[in-house]
């Protein structure tokens, strides 16, 4: 690549990943060293907006295979530089990765309270950055054909935080089960106290045929964390509560699509919200809730959805041509004032 590796003044970004990894950061095009391709080592490209010294440089993750340990002199030629010192080290990770959320506007519903949406947001971004730094990134599942896909997901906030507070949210995968890769959360405030968790259910699907399959390389990228306490549990299967039903129907605009073709994880939340409506949500808030991705829905679907309140509980269900597609449940707690 022709590029001078060095390592950057790294903030809690990389103090949570896996064991031993080499991280390097692209600068000065034709300086004097580069990393070298070797087999036995897993590449990925953090997001550039993880790449701490410059918003503009990306950084690379170079991970070691199941039973190989990282060499630092593996990757490094040095090559006539000035002062003759190589600026990169092995360093060694952890298992968790914790990202901070500053919460703004746009995570924010109309009281100022972080939007149950948007959580699900940050879980899947923080999932996706331990991927990467992990070594299974989306340029790994891209050379695979598959993609990671949300499955089932639990969350119950103790306080719900609001705008301009800072949120520290630990993402931690646990061994898979079957076909489903298990993480776990837990939501930080400012004095370190944790005000939520959240549990969720992964798998892999694989983008030409459409279903769930297994990994045997990101099997091998994942780290033994069987000692870690899920917390709240798993999320379990939703069931619809007996009652009237409210009833409607429509059809996913553009903006409810993601990158994977299918309508994003969040995106039910938003649609779950908005169907519980102003008098419900202008003095209750989502305590906690479960919700269950049984099939995706793909573009130009229509789709049928049905409320049940029951008190404060209350199921949220949709169906495509009698096929459940989603199921949520939660109960409403009052805000904080």
């Amino acid at each position: 690549m022709g590029n001078e590796w060095r390592l950057p003044r790294w903030n809690n970004i990389l103090q949570h990943s896996r064991s031993d990894a080499i991280i390097g950061v692209r600068v000065s095009p034709g300086a004097a060293s580069a990393p070298l391709r070797k087999p036995g080592y897993s590449y990925s490209l953090l997001p550039i907006a993880y790449s701490l010294d410059s918003p503009a440089i990306p950084s690379i993750i170079i991970s070691p295979r199941a039973g190989r340990k990282a060499e630092l002199m593996d990757f490094l030629q040095p090559a006539g530089r000035r002062d003759g010192i190589m600026e990169a080290e092995v360093i060694r990770m952890n298992e968790k990765y914790t990202e901070t959320a500053v919460l703004r506007t746009c995570h924010c519903d109309m009281y100022g309270d972080w939007r149950p949406s948007s959580i699900l947001e940050f879980m899947q971004e923080t999932a996706g950055t331990h991927c990467a730094l992990l070594g299974i990134g989306r340029d790994v599942t891209d050379r695979l054909g598959v993609v990671w896909v949300l499955s089932r997901a639990k969350v119950a906030l103790t306080r719900v935080p609001r705008m301009g507070e800072r949120v520290d949210v630990e993402t931690c995968p646990l061994p898979p089960k079957h076909l489903f890769y298990p993480r776990v959360n837990r939501f930080i405030d400012e004095r370190g106290e944790v005000i939520g968790r959240a549990n969720s259910l992964w798998v892999l699907l694989d983008v030409a045929a459409r279903r769930i399959v297994n990994s045997d390389e990101v099997l091998r990228h994942l780290p033994d964390n069987s000692a870690v306490d899920p917390g709240i549990g798993m999320p379990a299967t939703v069931r619809p509560l007996p009652g009237e039903a409210l009833r409607q129907r429509f059809v996913p605009g553009f903006a409810d699509y993601d990158l994977n073709g299918h309508v994003n994880n969040t995106r039910y939340l938003d649609w779950c919200c908005n169907a519980l409506g102003h008098e419900a949500l202008r003095d209750g808030r989502l305590a906690a809730f479960d919700i269950n991705y049984d099939s995706e829905i793909l573009p130009d679907a229509h789709i049928d959805t049905e409320l049940v309140r029951d008190g404060r509980k209350f199921t949220f269900c949709g169906s495509e041509n009698g096929k459940r597609r989603f199921a949520i449940s939660g109960a409403l707690a009052e805000r904080d004032r």
